[in-house]
C-alpha cells in the first residue's frame, strides 16, 4: 500500500512491515512524536486492509473510502480518542457511514 502524507510517500508491505519509512524526520514537525505518526500510519493501513476484504474492493478504493470518511478527520486529530478504537469497530464504522451517505 502506498501513503503519500505530507509529500513523503511511506510504502506498506503489509499492515505490521514498513518497506520505506525514510526521511520522516524531514517531513514531520518537531513536536510531533515520530512513533505517534507510525503508530497512526500502520493503524490506517490495517483499517483499510479490512475494509477492502469486508468490502471485496480493492487497496486504493479502500483507502479512498478511509481518507474521505468524516470519521477519518475525527479519529486524526484525536477527538474523542477514536484511536483507541478497534480496527474493526473503526472500519464498520466507515463502511456504514459510507453506505448510508446519499452519494452512494
Amino acid at each position: 500500500m502506498v501513503f503519500n502524507t505530507s509529500n513523503n510517500i511511506r510504502i506498506f508491505t503489509s499492515f505490521n512491515m514498513i518497506k520505506d519509512f525514510s526521511n520522516i524526520h524531514s517531513a514531520t514537525p518537531d513536536f510531533v512524536d515520530i512513533d505517534d505518526v507510525l503508530f497512526k500510519d500502520l493503524k490506517y493501513a490495517r483499517i483499510i486492509e479490512l475494509i477492502s476484504e469486508k468490502q471485496q474492493i480493492p487497496l486504493d478504493e479502500a483507502m479512498d473510502m478511509l481518507y474521505s470518511s468524516p470519521l477519518f478527520e475525527i479519529i486524526d486529530d484525536g477527538t474523542a480518542d477514536l484511536i483507541c478504537r478497534s480496527d474493526i469497530y473503526l472500519a464498520d464504522e466507515i463502511i456504514r457511514m459510507h453506505n448510508t451517505s446519499p452519494e452512494n
